[in-house]
């Protein structure tokens, strides 16, 4: 299957129907907006006096009339559902409910044109109606054709019905058909053009968005690189110092990663590595950042966490790790254990989150000597003492 970027080529046309369609109604709504405030115009100044005067034909300008008044009824019907789909996701039946709101619109503008023929050679109502639905509306093939087919045989019945002069109606439908035609072509070469500068947008978004990935993930383990996670951290701490908040820092450790490497290989090592990092995530659930500190460390930060709730957690993350041996492949695992070293500091950022960094680093390493696979605290009176010297 082919892709752009991180997005298939089917998402992408999605999107572009999405898009098409979503257009294709705004453009409705503008159009019925300005069609409901024509009709009664016409109705006004054109139909009834024609009425009251009973100016012959007679049926003709009632039937103006009931069209006209119809179209008002439709335009205002359409307005309130256009309302309601550009406000809610978008549906299959939308984009088909835009077709069929366009078509209905053009036959009953068509039948009008049709009882033009009564007193009239002229179509230019009916190409201007088709030829402006063309250029507001974005169509492809072969819903184009299923869009301008009912308009289009309610013109050939007009004709048929009300223009007694054979050549006027001959030459109209020669002319008719030609803008028909010319429509069906006009608007599928249109939705091409709105689908490629749409699918090149979209696949530049697309490109940028991996770049940004890649830029702030690392590459193997899909979590945040040393960079992104202080970034991160920098705006969470931030909240932190107005909130007079605590933050906790836990940085991993794999015990004995350079044996997992000498004995099943580098590969089997990096699988060792996304495996611990998914199992790290899925067990924090979002609640705060997780990051590839280098090598086989992870650092995780969390805030507005007290230092019993920092031990318990830690505690969880050794037994989520190394309670479950790890699938290696051909039907062997490997058993993983992990050390961890826990500080935690009060805001402000600058130097504390660095201090505590080095006194979870230092917890991390009385964790291996006495061991490994065990959480040590790093002492929280040192560590606001530290912070008291620095702020002095």
């Amino acid at each position: 299957m082919t892709s752009f970027g991180d997005e298939t080529r089917e998402s992408i046309q999605r999107h572009v129907t999405e898009e098409a369609t979503r257009v294709n109604w705004v453009r409705l709504r503008i159009f019925y907006i300005f069609v409901m405030m024509i009709e009664p115009l016409l109705m006004v100044f054109y139909d009834l006096p024609r009425m009251r005067a009973n100016m012959a034909p007679f049926w003709l300008y009632r039937a103006y009339f009931g069209l006209h008044l119809a179209v008002f009824v439709y335009s205002t019907v359409n307005v309130i559902i256009a309302g309601y789909i550009l406000k809610r996701p978008f549906k299959r039946w939308t984009e088909y409910g835009a077709y069929v709101s366009a078509s209905l619109v053009l036959t009953l503008l068509s039948f009008i044109s049709g009882l033009d023929q009564v007193q009239s050679v002229q179509i230019t109502v009916f190409v201007i109606n088709v030829m402006m639905s063309a250029m507001a509306m974005q169509l492809r093939m072969p819903y184009n054709i299923f869009v301008y087919i009912l308009p289009y045989m309610t013109f050939v019945f007009g004709l048929y019905q009300w223009q007694g002069n054979r050549a006027a109606a001959f030459s109209n439908l020669a002319n008719g058909s030609i803008f028909f035609l010319g429509t069906i072509v006009a608007t599928g070469f249109l939705y091409r053009n709105f689908k490629t500068a749409l699918e090149k947008t979209r696949m530049l978004e697309s490109a940028n968005q991996k770049l940004n990935y890649y830029s702030t993930h690392d590459p193997l383990t899909t979590l945040l690189n040393r960079r992104e996670f202080e970034r991160c951290v920098s705006l969470s701490v931030n909240e932190l110092e107005k909130k007079e908040g605590k933050g906790i820092l836990i940085l991993i450790d794999i015990d004995h990663f350079k044996v997992i490497n000498d004995t099943y290989g580098h590969l089997v090592g990096d699988v060792i590595l996304k495996a611990v990092s998914q199992r790290l995530t899925a067990h924090l659930k979002d609640k705060g950042y997780v990051a590839r500190w280098g090598g086989e460390e992870f650092l995780i930060y969390l805030p507005q966490e007290t230092d019993q709730h920092a031990v318990i957690l830690a505690e969880e993350l050794r037994k989520c790790v190394s309670e479950i041996p790890f699938d290696i492949g051909d039907e062997r695992t490997a058993p993983v254990t992990i050390s961890l070293g826990i500080a935690t500091f009060v805001p402000p950022y600058y130097p504390n989150f660095y201090f505590a960094f080095k006194e979870a680093d230092k917890a991390l390493y009385r964790a291996k000597a006495f061991g490994r696979n065990r959480a040590e605290i790093a002492d929280s009176a040192k560590l606001q003492t530290t912070r008291e010297r620095a702020e002095s």
